[in-house]
């Protein structure tokens, strides 16, 4: 793997905080689809066209996921790499803290993600 410049890790950097800010808008709209449909009487059209949006988002939010979560382990292969070759070790703690950092928030986001998912798995079940 070809080290990054750091300001090209910088810029996706970047872009993954991106992808987790818009992973959370996403969640957000999620649990108000799934809320709206268990708290309304919706016809059999209706309620096609809000399974249809709520499996959207939920392939949305899997994708933004994915894809950060690809970087992070790209990311990392890349870190180890730089510590083989004795990089800079400014470089390396710029680049691990910021690893770090898109790895917790997108842990977060899946957790919400999953326990919306739970609930809801739940809540149809009864």
């Amino acid at each position: 793997m070809k080290a990054s410049t750091q300001s090209d890790f910088l810029i996706q950097a970047d872009k993954h905080r991106n992808n987790i800010k818009k992973m959370r808008e996403l969640i957000e709209g999620l649990e108000r689809r799934l809320k709206h449909k268990q708290n309304s009487v919706l016809s059999s059209e209706a309620e096609k066209k809000e399974n249809n949006k709520i499996d959207t988002l939920m392939d949305l939010i899997s994708g933004k996921g994915e894809e950060t979560k690809e970087w992070i382990e790209n990311s990392k292969e890349e870190i180890n790499e730089l510590k083989e070759t004795n990089e800079n070790q400014n470089n390396i703690s710029l680049k691990e803290n910021a690893v770090l950092s898109i790895s917790k928030n997108l842990s977060n986001q899946y957790k919400k993600f999953q326990s919306i998912q739970y609930q809801y798995n739940i809540k149809k079940k009864k």
